[in-house]
């Protein structure tokens, strides 16, 4: 890869990174592509929640191959987490949802 991408770990799934990030999305644009590692439902829920217009289409699901990364777009990497509300309190789980994700993060970062 010439221009390596920016890895991006969600962190905490309650808090309300997803607003900032759709915010920044929309006001920069990155000359690298972008990795998300997080929760795709979790992301799309909280962006209805917030009554932020994100297009989908921007969206590019990814695996851990990394094949098929695009700079126009947020190539994700799915960590599933189950929740209620898509702005729950901090749990055990919310803390197992983070080590994955930045497990996930580490591996990726050793291939590039």
């Amino acid at each position: 890869m010439n221009n390596k991408p920016i890895v991006i770990v969600w962190g905490e799934p309650n808090s309300v990174f997803s607003e900032i990030f759709i915010k920044s999305i929309k006001k920069y644009e990155f000359k690298n592509s972008i990795i998300l590692i997080g929760s795709y439902k979790l992301f799309l829920h909280q962006a209805k929640k917030l009554k932020l217009n994100f297009n989908e289409k921007l969206i590019n699901k990814i695996d851990q191959n990394l094949k098929n990364l695009k700079r126009n777009k947020i190539n994700f990497l799915n960590v599933n987490f189950e929740y209620i509300k898509p702005f729950g309190v901090i749990s055990n789980k919310s803390s197992e949802y983070i080590n994955e994700c930045f497990v996930k993060a580490f591996e990726i970062l050793k291939k590039i």
